[in-house]
């Protein structure tokens, strides 16, 4: 697990497919406005998963000479589930230096920044797709998704019209129904891409308010 990284401003993600849509959409979203400048100093590392993410906090939180710590989890079934797990982490490093700082009871709609005191740096919490609704980063993408795109009508009606004893990915699942719709959308582009390049390729609309909502986080997160 990837916890010893030495930049000062880092971004803990959950899997690839977040380090993809990052890395894609901070480079696209600057062309897209420049006022809004996201800046690039800042590592991106892959956690592998939600449960090392949040085990690694504390001791991420802790390397010498960090400046900026975000973190970008997907909300699953609940968001505030998701919330309390990571204010509960927060919590308990703040305790381990000795102070008694208020950690907000509820993330914020466009994103949460969180000033501690000098001992812990500034923390960003963004919870997928937009720190309210159950889902996960794929719900965030289909919001990107145009409304006359000609292909996600039919990649939807291709996943839906696999049987479910024939489905590979868990049929009752809603989130890896998403999943399965989105890459089935990737897989037909112009060729077949991950999804940072389908973020520059601007085959996504970056302009949509959940982005700009996004950009905004990520630009006062590490500013």
């Amino acid at each position: 697990m990837l916890v010893s990284s030495s930049h000062p401003s880092v971004l803990l993600v959950e899997g690839g497919t977040d380090q993809d849509l990052v890395d894609g959409f901070r480079d696209a979203f600057n062309k897209f406005d420049s006022s809004q400048w996201i800046s690039t100093d800042f590592e991106i590392m892959n956690m592998k998963g939600v449960d090392k993410l949040v085990g690694s906090v504390s001791t991420v939180l802790k390397a010498p000479k960090r400046r900026v710590v975000g973190m970008i989890v997907d909300a699953d079934h609940d968001a505030g589930e998701r919330w309390n797990t990571l204010k509960s982490e927060l919590s308990n490093c703040a305790a381990q230096l000795g102070l008694d700082f208020p950690i907000p009871e509820e993330p914020q709609l466009g994103g949460t920044i969180i000033e501690f005191p000098a001992k812990i740096p500034r923390v960003g919490i963004w919870i997928m797709p937009d720190n309210v609704s159950s889902g996960a980063l794929e719900d965030f993408v289909v919001r990107m998704i145009r409304p006359d795109d000609k292909i996600w009508p039919l990649s939807e009606k291709y996943i839906d019209g696999i049987p479910f004893e024939n489905r590979k990915f868990s049929p009752g699942n809603p989130r890896k129904i998403v999943k399965a719709k989105v890459n089935a959308w990737l897989a037909a582009g112009e060729w077949p891409a991950p999804l940072h390049e389908a973020v520059k390729g601007q085959d996504l609309d970056i302009g949509v308010s959940i982005c700009k909502d996004f950009a905004f986080w990520l630009s006062r997160l590490f500013g």
